[in-house]
């Protein structure tokens, strides 16, 4: 086991069992579980769908002999089905959420009852994006639940109604390799469950997903399968595909010299990547393609509807419709005028905001004022009324914390330009009297 999580897991069930120390013991967990869960999204990421249901191990006993998407599900339905039916009593997130059907699952057990070939057609049916959007959404729903815990709930046992309630869910399989786990939960009290599952079977599972992992780019270098190559071809793929939507930024916007052309496109673009890496949970493609594509669709400068342009090069370069429908989301919240005073709902969305917002301050947020105001007829003064208007807004709307950072500077930047102007502006006009 890995020692410092280890370690942090013993620190947790240390504090938590003294009233004096249990809120920081909870902290402790909450650090644990974030720290764990950010595994399982360096390896979402990083590995292409294929890779979640290979079986480099083959089959067998241990945590290791499984799928990576297996892995997944089993982890997080245990905690949705302790969490929700077991200790709260409510509806499970994946019912309340519709993930049986977004992670195109044929099962809502554990999946414990699975092995070999089961696994594998199990694994393979599994939207992977879905999956791992099930499994945070789980984790959060959780946390809100551990923030919330009083230490005198700790000793709350459990009884035979309650197992009689998790049989009935039809949550855990009635065979055997399966059916064992209600009379392990119910033989716990509410501070034996935060060790098994909310944390040392974390653990369990996350390590047992790196050892996976580790695996499968063992095997691909020694040439015995095609996880490495797939992961490349998959990069290589992206990268055309980025490459072929900054050429047709630069085509379409061919003609346009107001602030609104290729350029800023591909700032924005910039901005978002950098946001982005603060944020390794996000869907990159989905920021990458939303910010090179965010304006061309824009009223201002194209006659079409429903995103119609964005739609048109996406499908032609085979984008799913679910993709396509968060890309033209993230598009459609990025205007300032239309969401004055709302943020976008998706992460993404806050990223390709905040970067799109970060090109209109600073010093090129000056000269696009001074560029599009110039192609409208306004004269430097009129323009300058889009600062009070907007661009001196901009700083306190940003959604994420790196965004602010960036902003910060760039909003000093232009208060110092403005002072600069009225400066003189004030002795122009004097020698003129």
């Amino acid at each position: 086991m890995n020692k410092d999580w280890s370690e942090k897991n013993r620190e947790m069930q240390t504090l938590i069992s003294k009233e004096s120390t249990f809120s920081e013991g909870i902290k402790v967990l909450l650090e644990l579980r974030n720290s764990l869960f950010a595994q399982i999204t360096s390896i979402v990421n990083t590995f292409p769908p294929v890779a979640f249901y290979q079986l480099p191990f083959g089959h067998g006993e241990g945590n290791h002999n499984s799928t990576l998407a297996w892995s997944l599900w089993h982890l997080f339905r245990i905690e949705d089905i302790v969490c929700h039916t077991l200790i709260l009593n409510d509806k499970q997130v994946l019912f309340k959420g519709g993930w049986k059907q977004k992670t195109k699952s044929p099962i809502i057990t554990t999946g414990n009852e699975l092995d070999g070939e089961a696994m594998l057609e199990f694994s393979k049916k599994l939207s992977v994006k879905a999956l791992y959007d099930y499994c945070k959404a789980v984790m959060d729903s959780t946390n809100e639940f551990l923030k919330g815990l009083q230490f005198s709930y700790l000793k709350r046992k459990f009884s035979e109604d309650d197992k009689e309630r998790l049989a009935a869910s039809e949550c855990v399989s009635a065979e055997e390799s399966a059916s064992w786990l209600i009379d392990f939960w119910c033989g716990k009290n509410v501070k034996g469950l935060i060790q098994m599952p909310f944390s040392r079977h974390w653990i369990m599972h996350v390590e047992a997903m790196r050892r996976i992992k580790n695996k499968l780019c063992q095997q691909a270098k020694k040439g015995i399968d095609q996880i490495a190559y797939l992961n490349g071809e998959a990069k290589k793929m992206n990268e055309k595909l980025i490459e072929e939507a900054k050429l047709y930024i630069q085509e379409i916007f061919k003609d346009n010299s107001d602030g609104h052309d290729a350029n800023h496109s591909l700032r924005v673009y910039k901005n978002a990547l950098q946001i982005a890496k603060a944020y390794p949970e996000c869907n990159m493609m989905a920021v990458a393609l939303s910010s090179l594509l965010h304006d061309v669709d824009d009223h201002k400068l194209f006659d079409t509807k429903d995103n119609m342009n964005a739609r048109q090069f996406l499908k032609s370069h085979d984008i799913g419709n679910d993709d396509i429908e968060l890309i033209c989301q993230i598009i459609n919240g990025v205007s300032f005028s239309k969401k004055k005073e709302k943020h976008s709902e998706t992460l993404e969305g806050k990223i390709v905001q905040d970067a799109d917002r970060i090109d209109a301050i600073g010093a090129v947020g000056i000269a696009r004022t001074f560029a599009y105001g110039g192609k409208a007829g306004r004269t430097i003064e009129s323009s300058l009324q889009h600062f009070n208007d907007k661009l001196l807004l901009l700083k306190d709307k940003m959604n994420t914390q790196e965004a602010k950072r960036i902003a910060e500077s760039r909003h000093l930047y232009m208060e110092g330009f403005l002072r600069e102007f009225q400066k003189e502006s004030e002795f122009f006009l004097s020698e003129e009297e």
